[in-house]
């Protein structure tokens, strides 16, 4: 959930205009019209940004208005209890991901999750992370759904499982199976998987996957013991050293169902040294590695699934080079 100071607004032309104050308090803050808001802290803070702006762009008080709906929308925050800033951001809420579109009927994607870096159990998993949002985004290209429609998908560190679910829901996939190593990230991918009415689809579930354990029969997918997949996604799975290992046992694993399979990662470069460390393991293990190039769209030019521009963001099609995994 981006910080309210950063969020970019419309210009003062386009906010004076009342058909825009009116779509902004639909679409954002009239909870008749959003099944899943944000929390009232956000609100209260985006709102008051808003209010800021409109109030300064009046130019003439006779003829510029401020919608009505916002003002009492904000008086009513006002009057509210709100949770404090640390612990507001340690509360789960709902992010709703727009697809990249100009249209004002854009698909979305709901997800419980929280908006602090780390729980206090120490994963980092809670949240949708931009490698993330940078992937679905070049999935959305039609390059990208090539690589998903009517295709059988395993996510690996899928956290919440952002991903799945975006290509079940709207690119799509034949199937999903979101996997994480921590039980109760899991847990919570099953609420949102439910959330975004997949929940009686039969095409996306989610298990328990410890990167190096034998694949069992959680993880089949509901491929009747088969773990033939089509297409492996993982984002921000690139950041430590000592998971390479297991985790390349398990894409053996996986190449050794399929051999034509394809994994597609997503990774944020925080450190250098760390990428060519992972690049040099899979040409030890006889992966094929392209980088795909994805020019990434600078913050204010991004339609959707909106993500930070600040650290590049690598994505790599890996493929096996040998005969045998």
């Amino acid at each position: 959930m981006d910080d309210p100071d950063q969020l970019p607004f419309p210009s003062r032309n386009v906010l004076m205009k009342t058909n825009i104050q009116g779509a902004i308090y639909t679409s954002l803050f009239d909870c008749s019209k959003r099944k899943f808001s944000p929390p009232d802290r956000y609100k209260y803070r985006v709102l008051k940004k808003l209010l800021r702006l409109l109030e300064d762009s009046v130019e003439d008080p006779e003829e510029d208005e401020i919608s009505d709906d916002l003002c009492d929308c904000f008086a009513e925050l006002v009057r509210k209890p709100l949770a404090s800033e640390i612990d507001a951001s340690r509360r789960k809420c709902y992010v709703t991901y727009t697809f990249p579109n100009t249209s004002s009927n854009a698909s979305t994607v709901t997800m419980l999750e929280s908006p602090s870096l780390m729980a206090s159990s120490g994963t980092t998993g809670l949240r949708t992370w931009d490698a993330a949002l940078y992937l679905a985004t070049c999935l959305s290209s039609p390059s990208g759904r090539e690589f998903v429609k009517d295709k059988s998908i395993l996510e690996l560190g899928a956290g919440l499982g952002f991903l799945s679910i975006f290509c079940v829901q709207h690119l799509g996939a034949k199937s999903a199976l979101i996997t994480d190593g921590n039980g109760e990230l899991v847990k919570d991918s099953k609420e949102n998987i439910r959330i975004n009415g997949l929940g009686d689809s039969g095409k996306i579930n989610s298990a328990v996957l410890t990167w190096g354990d034998k694949l069992g029969s959680n993880t089949d997918g509901g491929n009747g013991g088969s773990f033939c997949y089509d297409l492996v996604l993982g984002a921000d799975m690139v950041y430590d050293p000592t998971s390479f290992r297991p985790l390349f046992s398990t894409l053996k694993q996986l190449f050794n169902e399929n051999i034509k399979l394809k994994v597609l990662i997503s990774t944020a470069v925080r450190r250098e040294s760390t990428l060519e460390v992972f690049l040099s393991a899979c040409e030890a293990h006889n992966f094929s590695v392209t980088h795909l190039e994805a020019p990434m769209i600078p913050e204010n030019e991004q339609l959707g699934f909106f993500h930070s521009s600040f650290a590049p963001i690598y994505i790599y099609l890996i493929t096996y080079s040998g005969k045998s995994a």
